[in-house]
């Protein structure tokens, strides 16, 4: 059964857009902190309306976030760990579908408005969010006919968010990033980047750099494959007169002893 949210979220004031500056981190890090006890503490009593604080939260992490230096990688840490501990209080609220279908609504623009992927983790289980089979599919549709009309209207999409290539023009500028398996690269806008090893994730210009790097070693594991690769080509297309001489001369040989 859904319950009816009347809960006035304290963190709200403190996640408006452009409440953070520049070297703001530390204070976008605690106010995360407080966000999340409020939210855990009103799961213990209203489930819903908690998972609802957790949409609410996500809505305000890009705009508020947005003009702050995240070259430590701390502050994408945070928002990664504070989202990634939240998500089950929205992934088993006992919200009916037509609360769901509202949810993934919002998700779904605040996605597409994040900047530097901050939201990764709810879109890693948007799935599990949707619950419902029929909203799942729902959302699968959208993805696909969306991914067509911008292989078919290259002049209305500037960006999806789909691949692992983007290109982004937007109300803060032009961007330009690549995906892997690693995180994202922007090319444009290198501390917009992020980086993801064994459970750890990092944003920012040590994020751009260690993207750099590992590009650069993906690059030379794959120039070293196809190196090795043409280096089999040629030794058979130079074993190919061999094999052709000695079945000929076989054959010669074959043929004479034939006619003796």
């Amino acid at each position: 059964m859904t319950g009816k949210a009347t809960h006035k979220w304290a963190f709200k004031p403190g996640m408006r857009a452009g409440a953070y500056s520049w070297k703001s981190s530390a204070k976008a890090i605690e106010r995360l902190k407080s966000a999340s006890a409020e939210i855990r503490a009103v799961a213990r009593t209203d489930p819903v309306t908690a998972a609802e604080g957790v949409i609410v939260l996500a809505q305000r992490i890009w705009p508020a976030f947005e003009h702050i230096d995240t070259s430590s990688g701390a502050l994408g840490n945070a928002v990664g760990r504070t989202l990634e501990g939240l998500l089950p209080i929205l992934i088993d609220a006992p919200a009916d579908e037509k609360t769901r279908a509202k949810w993934l609504e919002q998700l779904r623009e605040a996605i597409m408005d994040d900047g530097v992927d901050y939201l990764v983790p709810i879109t890693e289980r948007f799935g599990q969010i949707a619950a419902f089979p029929a909203l799942m599919n729902l959302h699968a549709d959208r993805d696909l006919d969306m991914i067509m009309d911008a292989w078919s209207d290259h002049d209305s999409y500037s960006h999806v968010t789909t691949g692992p290539l983007g290109f982004n023009l937007s109300k803060t500028g032009v961007s330009a990033s690549v995906k892997n398996k690693a995180g994202t690269f922007n090319f444009l806008k290198p501390q917009y980047s992020s980086f993801k090893f064994a459970g750890l994730q990092l944003r920012g210009k040590k994020a751009a750099q260690l993207q750099l790097a590992y590009m650069m070693i993906m690059a030379a594991v794959l120039v070293m494959i196809f190196c090795a690769r043409l280096l089999l080509f040629a030794l058979w297309l130079l074993t190919l007169p061999i094999i052709f001489g000695w079945d000929f001369v076989v054959g010669f040989i074959r043929g004479v002893r034939g006619a003796i």
